[in-house]
């Protein structure tokens, strides 16, 4: 898995990519195509697809790698043992109300 790398001024360069992981996937994927109408000038065709993937990160060079989420509120985390792209936030409390 492929990483931006921040670099030290002195190289000239701002950052690189390096290998820093790997990832084990596995899944199924089933894909059924049908060409429902075909003339000349004029084409249908209709496709079905359904798939079942999952991942996980095998090793890493660094114990904990976050990566900016989509909100100030999450983050992505690339942790050893777990699914990629898996999202970490914050544990509440629930919601109070006052009267």
């Amino acid at each position: 898995m492929l990483y931006d790398l921040n670099m030290a001024p002195s190289t000239g360069m701002d950052r690189t990519k390096v290998n820093y992981a790997s990832i084990e996937n596995r899944g199924i994927e089933f894909d059924v195509t049908a060409n429902i109408i075909s003339t000349r000038d004029w084409a249908w065709s209709m496709t079905f697809n359904i798939y079942k993937n999952k991942n996980k990160v095998t090793n890493i060079d660094a114990d904990y790698v976050s990566v900016p989420g989509m909100s100030v509120l999450t983050s992505t985390v690339i942790k050893e043992g777990e699914s990629l792209g898996l999202i970490y936030g914050f544990e509440t409390d629930g919601v109070f109300r006052t009267q």
